[in-house]
């Protein structure tokens, strides 16, 4: 880990129960971070000490080609109601099935990454939902 906020990022997931593996690269502009949860979704975090981006990424989307443009409409309808979250699947994410919601912030301060961290998760529990009739989940 090259970034002192890195630093204070993990620790304050681990304290949450986060298991953290550092896949930083030598050189970059930032850290990265997987951080995995026994009852949460794994979440990446890239950040350095001036910004960074929570990212998460959900498998186990069906796409076939009928419920492509059904699926597009649930991702725009998520970024109209979301308040913290940016939704996604670019086009290599879709042919796998993957659906990724990501936020921003700035900095770490303790009381503002838990109250981003919260919001995100939030919103990853409500919208997700909408998107369950493109899995095979029953």
């Amino acid at each position: 880990m090259t970034y002192k906020n890195t630093q204070k990022i993990k620790e304050h997931l681990e304290f949450f129960g986060y298991t953290i593996t550092d896949d930083s690269k030598e050189g970059e502009s930032f850290d990265a971070l997987t951080c995995r949860h026994p009852s949460y979704y794994t979440l990446r975090i890239y950040a350095n000490d001036s910004y960074g981006d929570i990212s998460a990424i959900v498998s186990g989307f069906n796409l076939a080609v009928k419920k492509k443009q059904e699926f597009l409409m649930a991702l725009n309808e998520a970024n109209y109601k979301a308040n913290f979250t940016k939704w996604s699947s670019p086009k290599e994410s879709m042919e796998k099935g993957l659906l990724v919601a990501d936020t921003y912030f700035i900095g770490y301060d303790r009381q503002n990454f838990g109250f981003i961290l919260e919001k995100f998760r939030n919103e990853l529990d409500k919208y997700l939902q909408d998107f369950f009739a493109f899995t095979d989940i029953k």
